[in-house]
């Protein structure tokens, strides 16, 4: 019996050792298999960003391709068009020169009149052939055109979410110039037949109808190229804007990407947290095994159930050695004890079970308090995964970070920019009002010397000309006054004579003695006029003195009036002299000063040439400083043009950043829109969590529900009991029968057991294979058992993947028009449509 015990220890023992070790590897496995599963999953992601560069590229030479050939058939056609614009011409001209013939003489006129209307009724019918052929071509030209280029482009804008309006509008708008075209073609051939074959037509009224016909001609076609060329350059924008949007869209997607990688960083912990709680699972009804006082040997499934069945205390021949050799009371006694022992045992594993109950409540309790005081967040922070999700957001926004430092460092950088053109601006101005000033300065001092130099000459001719004009009026009055003196003395001479005439008449001797050659002195003069007066009064007659008399008097009065006429052309002769001698000598002060001016006009003049030296030195220099400051003008012209031109390139690149901060304000809402999702996500995460928690708290009835059976058990054991006890009576009463029939049945007995000893060995050989056959049973029992969780986690898993593929397929059927030109994750779609509509009659 003992060795049959150790030996089942010691398998059990074994069994557990290869558990575990098939546990530690399963674990090892599990982690090799994550990692290998990441790293597929990055070479995935690597190879599918290579293919979608590859993909980009290929788009683009092929739009690029494509837009070439539609420019080169845009302008085939066009040259086609202007080719028959000019045969149409042609055709008009001749048709003109046809009609040009009815201003031949009216002899002629009647004659080729017939002829000249059948010629060009078959002109214009071939005319008017020609133009519907021409414009039939013209329409499939058009339609060519048309076809490709909005074949190319109309996947792209609608699977960007815009609309057909933009080609509908562009057909419209082309159809609308056909007909606009096909319409004046009629008319300007109406117009050709009311004017061909009209008998009112005139020569003149026919050539200012054709000159309109060519202005309208040429209008029309105008519009028409025109309008093309709008098309083509709208076009080749929607081109343009559809690969900046197809750039953005891979940025788009590479943010995706990341923020994908976070969901899944999110969703990590939760298994996490979901594993630690199955583990705790796992201690637990290890620890309750473990208290129910099962052998060290048992072994356990991952669900904490015991794979060993319930093995009886009693050793295996108990039916025949023991009840052999006990009696009643010992049978009895036996009983009590193995009973009481069981009560033990129990009431120890429910003792325990209780305390790991109020274990697990206060490990609840802790976490229901983390949870309100930090969070939702707060269960996953000695996760691994929450802190590679932790680096990962800090990483996105330092790149958003990045992005407005970069936009920052632009506005300093064009800030910068702007600071140096306006301190260039200012010493510009600075540098042009000092070349003003010194021009105004130089202007104005050449103005200054001018005038100088000019009233120096004005007052050098002042002076020549008041000097010959004092000279003039010196001769004049020098000569004047020597012709009042000539006269006076003439005069005097005269009276002189007359008087000698009269006194030689009266007494010849007495007036000889009368000095007339004093004729200066008028005093004496006037003295011998006296004497004479008395002498003649005396001696002549009174007769002849009262007619001398009445002559002397009168000239007296003649003499005084002489005389005064002498004192006032003496004192006018003092006072020319005077007046002489100051001019004179004013004369000689000015000759003086002419002297000192002409010293001072040649020491001004010396000054003036200096000074013309020093200012043409001065201009020289200046003209060197001029001519400097033009080429530092031209420099910083040269400099400003460049500073312009760099602004603008500044005001482009401000523009692109503009729009690139205002896309990377999308995408920050975008990816604000995506950590709202992610929290939501964990909010659906968290009512996971309490669903969890209620599913605790129904194994905690479930716990509860097993507290009621053990009860019941007990109760159980109770009846089980009084059972024994009317058993031991009835043992009692079957002991007198044993005893009765003892004696025969030894006799049986020893011969059974004589033929049975032969046996004994075999049963117990069969009894081991039933117990390894029972407990392989218990095992495959217990592994169908965890197949069927793992199967519902399985089909939970499942039912949340299908719907992140339902989602995953709305979102990339709303962008299949861009990803027809992706033949891989097309099929990937359809394979998907497949699985979904397969899953979908499935669950139906």
């Amino acid at each position: 019996m003992g060795t049959f015990q150790d030996f089942e220890s010691d398998g059990a023992s074994r069994i557990c050792i290869d558990y575990l070790n098939d546990g530690s590897c399963d674990t090892h496995e599990t982690k090799n298999l994550g990692d290998d599963l990441i790293d597929d999953l990055d070479s995935y992601m690597e190879d599918i960003n290579d293919r979608l560069t590859i993909s980009r590229m290929v788009n683009d030479s092929i739009i690029r391709g494509m837009v070439n050939a539609v420019s080169q058939e845009a302008a085939e056609v066009v040259g086609a068009k202007e080719l028959e614009v000019a045969m149409l011409k042609e055709e008009l001209c001749c048709i003109n020169f046809g009609n040009s013939e009815i201003d031949a003489p009216i002899s002629l006129r009647k004659h080729d009149e017939t002829e000249l209307q059948e010629h060009g009724r078959e002109s214009h019918g071939f005319f008017n052939l020609s133009v519907k052929e021409q414009l039939e071509r013209l329409g499939k030209c058009i339609a060519n055109t048309k076809g490709p280029i909005f074949k190319v482009s109309s996947p792209d804008i609608t699977g960007l979410g815009g609309n057909g309006e933009e080609r509908l509008i562009v057909k419209n708008d082309l159809d609308e110039a056909f007909y606009c075209l096909k319409a004046t073609l009629k008319v300007m051939c109406q117009q050709v037949n009311k004017i061909a074959y009209s008998p009112e037509s005139f020569s003149g009224e026919w050539k200012v109808e054709l000159d309109i016909r060519k202005e309208v001609e040429a209008m029309v076609f105008s519009t028409v190229v025109q309008g093309l060329q709008c098309e083509y350059e709208n076009q080749l924008w929607d081109f343009r804007n559809l690969l900046a949007l197809n750039d953005r869209f891979n940025e788009i997607s590479s943010l995706r990407h990341e923020l994908d990688s976070i969901r899944k960083c999110f969703v990590g912990p939760e298994i996490g947290n979901l594993s630690s709680q199955g583990s705790i699972k796992m201690d637990f009804h290890r620890k309750v095994l473990i208290n129910h006082g099962l052998p060290s040997a048992q072994p356990l499934d991952e669900n904490g159930r015991c794979e060993v069945s319930k093995v009886s205390r009693l050793p295996e021949n108990f039916e025949t050695s023991a009840l052999k050799h006990m009696s009643a009371p010992e049978l009895y006694q036996y009983c009590r004890t193995v009973i009481t022992g069981l009560k033990r045992e129990h009431e120890s594993t429910v003792q325990k079970m209780t305390e790991v109950n109020f274990e697990l409540r206060r490990e609840l309790l802790k976490e229901k308090e983390l949870v309100k005081e930090k969070g939702p967040f707060a269960a996953f922070k000695k996760d691994k995964d929450f802190e590679k999700l932790k680096k990962k957001i800090p990483e996105v926004i330092a790149k958003l970070d990045n992005i407005v430092k970069e936009n920052e460092k632009l506005s300093e950088f064009c800030n910068h920019s702007r600071d140096t053109l306006g301190n260039l601006l200012t010493e510009n101005c600075r540098l042009k009002d000092l070349l003003r000033g010194q021009k105004f300065e130089q202007s104005w001092a050449e103005e200054n010397f001018h005038n100088l130099v000019g009233d120096l000459k004005c007052a050098v001719c002042d002076e020549h000309i008041k000097a010959s004009i004092s000279e003039e009026i010196y001769k004049c009055i020098i000569r004047e006054m020597g012709e009042l003196i000539n006269c006076s003395s003439g005069d005097l001479d005269m009276k002189s004579r007359i008087k000698q005439d009269i006194c030689g008449t009266i007494h010849e001797g007495d007036f000889h003695a009368i000095d007339v050659a004093s004729k200066s002195d008028y005093e004496d003069f006037s003295f011998l006029q006296s004497s004479i007066i008395q002498n003649i009064y005396g001696i002549i007659y009174q007769e002849a003195l009262g007619d001398m008399s009445t002559e002397l008097t009168g000239l007296e009065d003649k003499c005084l009036k002489d005389n005064e006429s002498l004192g006032f052309l003496q004192r006018k002769f003092s006072e020319m002299e005077n007046e002489l001698s100051m001019k004179v000598e004013e004369n000689k002060e000015l000759n003086h000063q002419v002297l000192v001016l002409e010293d001072l006009i040649n020491e001004k003049n010396r000054s003036l040439l200096e000074v013309t030296a020093l200012l043409e030195k001065d201009k020289a220099q200046l003209t060197e400083e001029t001519n400097k400051l033009l080429c530092l003008k031209t420099r910083q012209d040269a400099l400003l043009s460049d500073k312009i031109e760099e602004l603008v390139l500044l005001k482009d690149k401000m523009e692109d950043y503009l729009k690139q901060i205002d896309f990377y304000k999308l995408e920050v809402d975008k990816l604000n829109m995506t950590l709202e999702f992610s929290e939501d996500k964990l909010k659906k995460s968290n009512e996971e969590k309490t669903k969890f928690i209620s599913a605790l708290e129904l194994q905690k009835n479930d716990l509860k529900s097993m507290k009621e059976k053990d009860n019941e058990h007990i109760k159980h054991m109770k009846s089980i009991c009084h059972v024994i006890q009317g058993l031991s009576k009835s043992f009692g009463d079957f002991e007198h029968r044993i005893k009765e029939s003892i004696g025969w049945n030894n006799v049986r007995l020893e011969n059974s057991s004589f033929q049975l000893h032969t046996l004994i060995p075999k049963v117990n050989v069969l009894r081991r294979t039933g117990f390894l056959y029972k407990e392989r049973l218990d095992k495959k029992c217990s592994d169908l058992q965890k197949a069927e969780a793992e199967v519902d986690l399985l089909g939970d898993e499942v039912d949340t993947l299908s719907s992140l593929l339902e989602k995953i397929y709305v979102a990339l059927d709303h962008y299949s028009p861009i990803l027809q030109h992706y033949p891989g994750i097309i099929e990937i779609l359809k394979l998907v449509k497949r699985e979904l509509s397969e899953e979908a009659v499935k669950t139906i």
